[in-house]
């Protein structure tokens, strides 16, 4: 697995004490807007104030970076760690993660 290239939106972040590595591929934000939300109502809601548990959930979700032998947790196994790190450092990484899609990575430090 190549490691986290800022530039491109990837984000790493300490979920329930792990690293977790976010990089949002075409293919990931496709996934995201045909199972939940087109990307921009999320980006939206974040500028807005209104992010849910759920929706950091499903983003990290689908753009977790598995290393090799590693497994993607389920949605609601990431929403279990969200809530057991608590929020504010997940609410950072989803932040920066969005601004990176939106092509500021530098907006989310």
């Amino acid at each position: 697995m190549s490691g986290p290239v800022k530039e491109r939106g990837d984000v790493v972040f300490a979920l329930d004490g792990e690293a977790f590595f976010l990089r949002p591929t075409f293919a990931a934000l496709s996934r995201i807007e045909q199972n939940h939300t087109p990307i921009l109502s999320l980006v939206q809601k974040a500028g807005d104030g209104h992010v849910q548990v759920q929706d950091m959930a499903v983003v990290f979700h689908h753009c977790h970076k598995a290393g090799a032998g590693e497994a993607t947790p389920s949605i609601e196994a990431i929403g279990d760690r969200i809530v057991a790190t608590g929020l504010l450092e997940p609410l950072r990484a989803y932040r920066a993660l969005l601004a990176g899609i939106l092509g500021q990575p530098d907006a989310g430090d």
